[in-house]
C-alpha cells in the first residue's frame, strides 16, 4: 500500500453486508486504503474520528439515513474536506440534485460497476491532492509572513492582528482575554559579553520554553529584540498569571550554558486581563496596560512580574 492511499482512506457505509464486502475488497484490489460498515451511528462517529478522505455512503439505511450523515458531516467545519460520494437506487433526477445540493460530491447509482466508482474516486482525489498542493504552499507562504525565523514563534505582524480577533471575539461573547508581555533581563549584557550568537541561543531557548508551555489556542510571539507577548484567550487573570510563574521558574531552572559558563535566563512580565482590567475598553488598551505592568516589573528589579495596579 503506497504512501497516497494511506494519506487518503476511503470509508464505505452500507447496510448491505454483501455489497460492503465487494466494494471494500475490489477497491482495495485497486490499491486504496478502505474500511467500512453496515451501522451507520458507528459510521458516523468513525468519520468524526477518523476524518476519511472519501465517504461512499448509502443513502436508504435504516436507524440513520445517508442524508442525516451527510448534513452531519458538512455541519461540521472539521470534516469540510471529506470528499462524498452518494450510492443509491434512487437514480431520479431529483434525488441526484438534492443529494448534490445537501453538499454530495458525486452520485452513483445502484446497480453500478465496481470500476465506475473507483475511477469516480480516483477523480476526486486528484482534485483534493491540487487542494492540499495549494494549501501546502498557502501554509508556507504565511509561515514566511507570520512565523518569527530565530524563535520560531509567531511575529509581531502576526500579533498585532491576531490581537485584534481575540479581543472582538471576547468582546462578543464576553469570554476572558489575557496578554502577556515578557523582557528578558540583561540581554544587552549577554550579548556584549558573549556576542550575538550566543545572545541567538538565548532567544532559541525562550521560543523553546514558550512553545512548549502555551496551549494550542494560546499564542506565543516574538514582538522584536528580547521582547515577547503571549496571547491567551479564554484566560482569567489568575490563569494568566500562573502562566508568567510557569514561565518565569522554567526560564530560571533552565541556564544557558557556554564554555563551561552558566549564563542564567531571567525575565520581567506584565499582565493585563480583559474584562478584569475595567480600563482596557479596546486592544490599545489591553496591550498598554500591559506595557505599562512591564515597564515597572523592570523598574522593580529582575524576574518580577506586576498583573495589577
Amino acid at each position: 500500500m503506497d504512501a497516497v492511499s494511506e494519506r487518503y482512506p476511503i470509508y464505505i457505509v452500507d447496510d448491505d453486508q454483501n455489497l460492503l464486502k465487494m466494494v471494500i475488497t475490489a477497491l482495495k484490489a485497486y490499491g486504496f486504503s478502505v474500511q467500512g460498515t453496515h451501522r451507520p451511528k458507528e459510521a458516523l462517529e468513525h468519520i468524526q474520528h477518523h476524518h476519511p478522505a472519501v465517504v461512499v455512503l448509502d443513502l436508504m439505511m435504516p436507524d440513520l439515513g445517508g442524508y442525516q450523515i451527510l448534513d452531519a458531516i458538512r455541519s461540521q467545519p472539521e470534516l469540510e474536506d471529506i470528499l462524498v460520494i452518494i450510492l443509491t437506487a434512487q437514480g431520479d433526477v431529483a434525488s441526484r440534485i438534492e443529494g448534490l445540493e445537501r453538499g454530495a460530491d458525486d452520485y452513483l447509482s445502484k446497480p453500478f460497476d465496481i470500476r465506475e466508482l473507483q475511477a469516480r474516486i480516483r477523480s476526486l482525489l486528484r482534485l483534493r491532492r491540487v487542494q492540499d498542493h495549494w494549501r501546502e504552499a498557502y501554509e508556507q507562504v504565511r509561515s514566511l509572513v507570520y512565523i518569527d525565523e530565530l524563535t520560531s514563534l509567531y511575529n509581531r505582524r502576526f500579533f498585532e492582528e491576531h490581537l485584534i480577533v481575540e479581543f472582538a471575539r471576547a468582546r462578543r461573547h464576553g469570554l476572558y482575554l489575557s496578554l502577556v508581555l515578557m523582557d528578558l533581563d540583561n540581554f544587552k549584557q549577554i550579548n556584549d559579553t558573549y556576542g550575538h550568537p550566543v545572545g541567538d541561543e538565548v532567544l532559541r531557548t525562550v521560543g523553546r520554553i514558550l512553545r512548549h508551555h502555551s496551549r494550542r489556542e494560546d499564542f506565543p510571539c516574538r514582538y522584536g529584540g528580547d521582547e515577547f507577548t503571549i496571547i491567551l484567550p479564554l484566560t482569567p487573570k489568575r490563569g494568566a498569571i500562573l502562566y508568567a510563574e510557569r514561565i518565569q521558574s522554567t526560564l530560571q531552572a533552565s541556564p544557558l550554558r557556554y564554555q563551561g559558563e552558566e549564563i542564567p535566563l531571567l525575565a520581567s512580565l506584565g499582565i493585563s486581563t480583559y474584562p478584569t482590567d475595567a480600563e482596557a475598553l479596546h486592544t490599545a488598551q489591553l496591550l498598554h496596560l500591559a506595557d505599562q505592568r512591564l515597564y515597572r516589573a523592570k523598574a522593580k528589579g529582575k524576574g518580577t512580574l506586576v498583573f495589577e495596579e
